[in-house]
């Protein structure tokens, strides 16, 4: 029998951070094992009980907020946004048979459901009584949820047993630069919410979602933040509107775009849950149970790529992971072409089936909070916490989610988190799988070209042509589409005031590469062959390998292609090499023209010895710009290599996405 405390002694915290600092010889253990994220919290490399909790975490009413609600599994929420009626109603019928109990449809002007008939014919095999809708409709929330409702009717079942999200979120229209009335979609919405709660009291009518801050780059604990301050934005309206703190946090569902940072993603569902029963305590709702929240989480997509799209089926099974383990009630994984123009079924089956392994194979539908107890996770959590709760605390301060929005504020706080995720991207900080690290450039990649645009959230289009929204009871609405009314019946009113709020933009992680990619695509398209770059191989194989492997994924990530020449041991073999290419590829038309562009790879000592040399004599035989890769070892040597004809270096840490686009520059791609 094993004894633990026998065979493994008790080693103190100190004890072990010595011996760490030990094999460090000399690195910084900061530096070295402490990972500092983009919110300024230190992830340790060893976490233990010692940590502390912030008092508010533990809950004054007893038990861990973090775990209030919680049940095992969730449902699984499939996606749809067709542009046609017909492929819409069968992706339904797929997925409502291969298990999805729970559909997230795309409602509008631009999409197929406009009308009573449309929404039946969607649903036409779908048990309204068991599987749970949830309506994507922007600003027509209202005439979405009436039009739900009437179908629910025509097919003679109650509003009570019936589950739906209604998905009302004025303020993240607000975010989005949708020109609405703000004021006449609040009233708008807490008028669903009334008739919600008194005849389906199984749905909910308010979403407060992430995807707008979390598409313009907001961190964790600022998405935390907003969506905690625009909670409470919806709770004050509620109760204005004579629904008591309890039955209002009934009303809403919160929506958390997850990216595939595991572990903080399981920490935010946690943190989340902590900061709502606290606001909730602090509005007066005395009951724990009372205090629980409804989650639901996606993918976010920002983290989904155009390019070797594959990757994001990992990316899904990450953030459907981290929502189980989390203790999210809903689940909707992306389809892995998502970043397409149309998903296909293959995609839209994988991302369903992702649900299905983690539930049934892993079992994680089995277990209620499996994190619990983790000593990293709370830790993790609490941190978290406390960071939200300070924006939080500013927001508020400021007069509020809305307040905070008009002003420009949450965009201002947004913007340098941004700015410096993006400079960790473009330096490879934060690697990109398959776009900015081993990029594949003659991918094979599945049909449907490249979305142009936002990849979803914009501003609806019937926004943009209402007038006003008919002033008519939920219950007339429910009637009128169940005598032939249509959605653009119901149009929301437009602002008044002329007033231009700064909408948050949407942004994808790997937009630099992508757009550097598809400025090669059109090169090719134009001349028959992509823009390429010729790799001087300086030495022997063994010897110049890594710099050319890491030369050719950088070229690749740009959509450059690398030209790799043959190992040359001496200077003289270097150009005659060089030249042998240059005119290969200009008689060749199949090939990429010959390219002012050389890379010249080799070793530390290679360099030492003969790259001077070769960076002057590349430069005569016709390199008109010539990178070197590799970092200079002191300012001398980078003077002399520049002195011999060296114009650029490329090497671990440096900007890629402005070095790369330099040499589109160079190579004259965008002409």
């Amino acid at each position: 029998m094993l004894g633990v405390s026998r065979d493994f002694p008790k080693v103190e915290p100190t004890t072990w951070r010595e011996q760490v600092e030990k094999d460090l010889k000399g690195v910084p253990f900061e530096k070295k094992l402490v990972f500092r994220t983009l919110d300024e919290i230190s992830i340790q490399p060893l976490h233990t009980p010692t940590a502390t909790r912030p008092p508010f975490v533990e809950g004054s009413l007893g038990g861990d907020p973090s775990t209030v609600g919680l049940e095992r599994g969730w449902r699984t929420c499939q996606p749809h946004a067709h542009l046609e009626l017909n492929a819409m109603a069968q992706a339904v019928g797929r997925d409502v048979e291969g298990g999805a109990n729970a559909l997230e449809l795309r409602v509008g002007a631009e999409w197929p459901i406009r009308a009573l008939d449309d929404l039946m014919f969607v649903l036409a095999e779908v048990d309204l009584g068991r599987i749970a809708i949830s309506l994507d409709a922007a600003g027509d929330f209202a005439g979405a949820a009436a039009m739900l409702a009437a179908a629910w009717r025509k097919r003679g079942i109650e509003p009570s047993q019936a589950h739906a999200l209604f998905n009302a979120d004025p303020l993240s229209l607000l975010a989005r630069g949708a020109p609405i009335d703000i004021g006449a979609a609040m009233s708008s919405a807490a008028d669903l919410a009334h008739w919600t709660a008194t005849e389906a009291p199984k749905s909910r009518a308010f979403e407060v979602s992430s995807s707008a801050y979390a598409d313009a780059g907001a961190s964790v604990t600022q998405a935390l933040a907003y969506t905690m301050a625009t909670g409470l934005e919806y709770l004050r309206l509620l109760e204005g509107s004579g629904l008591p703190p309890a039955e209002a946090a009934k009303q809403i569902v919160f929506t958390y775009d997850l990216d595939c940072t595991f572990f903080q993603a399981i920490c935010q569902l946690r943190a989340a849950r902590i900061l709502w029963s606290s606001i909730l305590e602090q509005c007066g709702v005395e009951a724990t149970s009372s205090r629980s929240m409804c989650v639901k989480v996606r993918t976010a997509r920002r983290v989904v790529t155009a390019r070797d799209p594959w990757v994001n089926m990992l990316r899904a099974t990450t953030t459907v992971f981290a929502g189980a383990i989390g203790g999210a009630n809903i689940i909707v994984a992306e389809a892995f072409d998502d970043a397409l123009e149309h998903s296909s079924e293959l995609a839209q089956r994988v991302a369903r089936n992702t649900h299905h392994i983690l539930a049934q194979e892993s079992h994680l539908d089995f277990v209620t909070d499996p994190a619990g107890g983790s000593w990293f996770i709370e830790s993790l959590t609490s941190d978290l916490v406390e960071k939200a709760w300070s924006i939080l605390r500013s927001v508020e301060g400021a007069g509020g989610m809305r307040a905070a929005l008009e002003s420009g504020d949450i965009q201002r706080m947004i913007e340098p988190v941004f700015q410096q995720r993006a400079q960790d991207i473009a330096r490879r900080r934060l690697p990109i799988t398959g776009v900015s690290e081993f990029p594949n450039v003659h991918e094979s990649r599945p049909s449907g070209s490249s979305r142009t645009g936002a990849v979803g959230g914009g501003t609806p289009p019937s926004l943009a042509s209402s007038s006003g929204e008919a002033a008519t009871s939920f219950d007339a609405r429910v009637a009128a589409f169940s005598n032939g009314a249509r959605l653009s019946d119901f149009a929301p009113a437009k602002r008044q005031d002329g007033r231009v709020i700064e909408p948050l933009p949407v942004r994808r992680f790997a937009d630099a590469f992508e757009d550097l990619r598809q400025a090669s695509d059109d090169h090719l398209a134009r001349h028959g062959s992509r823009p390429a770059a010729f790799l001087a191989n300086l030495g022997k194989t063994a010897e110049h390998t890594p710099r050319t492997t890491f030369a050719k994924n950088f070229l690749e990530a740009g959509g450059i292609e690398p030209l790799i020449g043959d190992s040359s041991e001496s200077v003289a073999a270097l150009v005659e090499t060089y030249t042998a290419s240059r005119a290969v590829t200009a008689r060749a038309a199949s090939t990429p023209s010959a390219s002012p562009l050389a890379v010249l790879c080799g070793s530390d000592l290679g360099y030492e010895a003969h790259a001077a040399a070769a960076a002057s004599a590349l430069k005569k035989a016709g390199a008109r710009y010539l990178v070197l890769a590799g970092r200079p070892k002191d300012a001398a040597q980078e003077s002399a290599l520049r002195e011999a004809g060296v114009d650029a270096f490329i090497h671990l840490g440096c900007d890629v996405v402005a070095a790369l686009t330099s040499f589109h520059e160079i190579l004259e791609i965008n002409r």
